[in-house]
């Protein structure tokens, strides 16, 4: 369990009404992890199975295109990013998601995402928007 961060809460409770049994479901399966600088976090062809939001850091999403890389977006500071057409689909990802810097995320596996939706009242929100 972690504690949940100020800014994250802020983030999702400013966009989606969450219930004291929301946080206390994503406390328990919230994860804090720690990348080095350049690590790869989802490689070209893997399945995404997380929800990331950037606690630290700095993110890009980039693919190939012509046997060059191309950037799609930065990720900055308490912002949220995945693969999400890999992430809802259940099909490899057709990008690349690395660090620019060491970075910190909080990650939100499927599995978790999943049950929580199911469950919750306030996660239906997170569906209909």
């Amino acid at each position: 369990m972690i504690t949940v961060p100020a800014w994250l809460e802020e983030m999702l409770n400013s966009t989606y009404e969450l219930s004291q049994e929301d946080w206390i479901f994503l406390a328990t399966h919230l994860q804090r992890v720690t990348f080095k600088k350049k690590e790869i976090i989802l490689e070209y062809g893997q399945m995404e199975q997380y929800m990331y939001f950037l606690e630290k850091g700095l993110v890009r999403l980039f693919t190939e295109k012509n046997d060059r890389e191309v950037c799609l977006d930065f990720i900055f500071e308490k912002q949220a990013f995945s693969s999400f057409i890999s992430l809802s689909t259940q099909k490899p990802s057709t990008l690349c998601i690395q660090t620019l810097v060491p970075s910190t995320v909080i990650r939100l596996p499927l599995g978790a995402m999943r049950q929580w939706l199911e469950g919750s009242d306030s996660a239906e929100s997170w569906c209909v928007d």
